[in-house]
């Protein structure tokens, strides 16, 4: 009994350092790139904007002509007959069943998160009124997780989607089912986003784990118990700022967001390790959850520029972060909370899984702090 628990340990173990060396651990956040469609109040013209994040475009058209590994404006300047032809070839825009002409007279470049974006603004001249459409093959080609952020304000309304590759075009539309339809975009999002967001789970597995170390003491409804109430505790302060920030009210540095976020990871390890959880558990639930929830709001940064706008994408990520995590926890809890297992075999568990998830941290905080 005892050699089987060694092995199953050590599989807890190899599998965190795995997840360590692998460099997709590294990249919590999904590239992302930025349509914005303004109709010119009282007339047919239409004002596009698309923002795309450099190193994105570097992969995509080969920015770094020196190869130094930083892209410079120059570089951006010299590159963008490449990068405009790219985008335009990329981007369908049609009203009234009419494709429009898209050309791109300059190339600038912004922030968003902390990361720097090429913005091209495109000429578009359409022949006809009527229903916009508009369809993005940015970037899929080369990365199946990119997305983009679609934002049309037009006389007849404001509309807020997300276009992935498998979702790729939108249409104009007044109905309830379109408004439905671009919640039900939000809601994957954010089921995604906590499915590749490893550090958001890790730390929510550190508070938890404690939980099933006592579990042989406990009953089925002592144990449901105290996992609502350090679920709920973390939800709660990722929910207040998620919606702070993503509504404008909130904002830090990503970069600095993110470390922190990581710091959180090291420290519910060290708890752990340290017999502290139980005691100060619910409190870090909530006081790092207050962090995790400006990492969420990194994902909808610049969304809309309304507060209005930005509403439904919020409700729609910050309920698909939820549904996320409820999954992820009623899949892994129960087969922690088996009775035939003994208190040894917990006390192990969560040491050696506390111990494995700490150095992941420290890795993650040490990339995101030294190694940009």
């Amino acid at each position: 009994m005892a050699h089987r628990i060694v092995i199953s340990l050590w599989g807890v173990a190899l599998l965190a350092l795995q997840l360590l060396t692998s460099t997709d651990a590294f990249a919590h956040a999904v590239g992302t790139s930025y349509i914005a469609i303004e109709q010119e109040h009282g007339t047919e013209t239409l004002h596009t904007r698309i923002d795309v994040n450099l190193r994105d475009l570097d992969f995509a058209v080969g920015l770094d002509a020196n190869g130094d590994g930083r892209v410079t404006w120059g570089e951006v300047l010299a590159s963008s007959p490449t990068t405009t032809e790219y985008i335009v070839r990329h981007i369908n825009i049609s009203r009234g069943g009419e494709r429009c002409a898209l050309t791109a007279p300059d190339i600038a470049v912004d922030r968003h998160a902390d990361e720097i974006y090429a913005v091209v603004t495109l000429q578009t001249e359409c022949r006809s009124a009527g229903v916009i459409q508009v369809e993005s093959n940015l970037l899929f080609e080369l990365d199946d997780s990119h997305r983009s952020l679609l934002a049309v304000n037009t006389d007849s309304g404001n509309a807020v989607t997300v276009l992935t590759t498998g979702s790729r075009t939108w249409t104009e539309t007044r109905s309830r089912a379109a408004a439905w339809h671009s919640l039900l975009r939000f809601i994957s999002q954010g089921i995604w986003h906590i499915w590749i967001g490893f550090d958001h789970l890790a730390f929510l597995l550190l508070l938890l784990l404690p939980i099933s170390r006592e579990a042989a003491g406990i009953s089925v409804r002592g144990r449901i118990q105290r996992i609502l109430k350090v679920v709920t505790a973390f939800t709660a302060a990722h929910s207040l700022t998620l919606a702070c920030a993503a509504l404008g009210y909130v904002q830090l540095p990503s970069r600095w967001t993110e470390a922190a976020i990581t710091a959180s990871i090291v420290v519910a390890a060290i708890a752990n390790l340290m017999h502290r959880t139980d005691r100060f558990g619910l409190a870090m639930a909530f006081g790092f959850g207050l962090i995790h929830g400006l990492g969420f709001a990194s994902a909808l940064a610049d969304i809309a520029t309304t507060t209005v706008s930005r509403v439904l994408p919020l409700i729609g990520f910050n309920l698909g972060v939820e549904l996320g995590q409820l999954a992820v926890v009623a899949v892994l809890f129960p087969l922690l909370f088996r009775g035939n297992h003994s208190p040894q075999f917990w006390r192990h568990t969560v040491t050696i899984g506390s111990a494995a998830m700490g150095l992941l941290g420290v890795a993650w905080l040490v990339q995101r702090t030294l190694l940009v």
